[in-house]
């Protein structure tokens, strides 16, 4: 089910969907503006929920769009947008504020926000994100954060085949 939570004084919204959705919910608790930013979490990429995105478009002054992967999402609204005079600037991947290689971390997510809306944004140190795994992942795999995988993706049994060939 798509969900949109939209304060009366939001200015600035955020169009989420899938893993990302967390990632962003961890970010704005982190935020000083959190209580002042339009989330957006559709349930499926495809179809937007126009009513929902159009309503967003034509009430705020920015979005920021955060997905996994590719731009799909992003380039959905871009063409939304296109029959809206006067909509909301659209943010995201294709116009560098996120990312668009590597895994998605609240961290990325709280910058853009905190550039977008001109607060504070309360990063989680290096070490406490490594304190969440066990140290050999960060320093042998290069991650910053655990990964995060959808219950039943292969990506475990080779991740934990990875790390076991590491250790021995």
């Amino acid at each position: 089910e798509h969900r949109l939570d939209m304060p009366d004084n939001a200015r600035i919204g955020v169009i989420t969907c899938s893993l990302a959705h967390a990632e962003v919910l961890d970010a704005l608790g982190s935020l000083d503006a959190g209580e002042e930013i339009a989330v957006l979490k559709t349930a499926t990429s495809w179809p937007l929920p126009d009513h929902l995105v159009t309503r967003m478009l034509t009430e705020l002054d920015c979005v920021l769009v955060v997905e996994e992967i590719e731009p799909f999402l992003e380039e959905a609204v871009r063409a939304a947008a296109a029959d809206i005079p006067g909509h909301a600037q659209i943010r995201g991947k294709t116009t560098g504020d996120l990312p668009v290689c590597g895994e998605m971390s609240r961290d990325q997510i709280g910058a853009a926000l905190a550039k977008l809306s001109g607060k504070d944004y309360l990063a989680e140190s290096s070490a406490e994100h490594r304190s969440v795994v066990d140290g050999l992942m960060d320093r042998e795999l290069g991650f910053n954060t655990p990964p995060k995988f959808c219950p039943g993706c292969p990506e475990h049994a080779a991740l934990y085949g990875l790390k076991m060939a590491l250790i021995k």
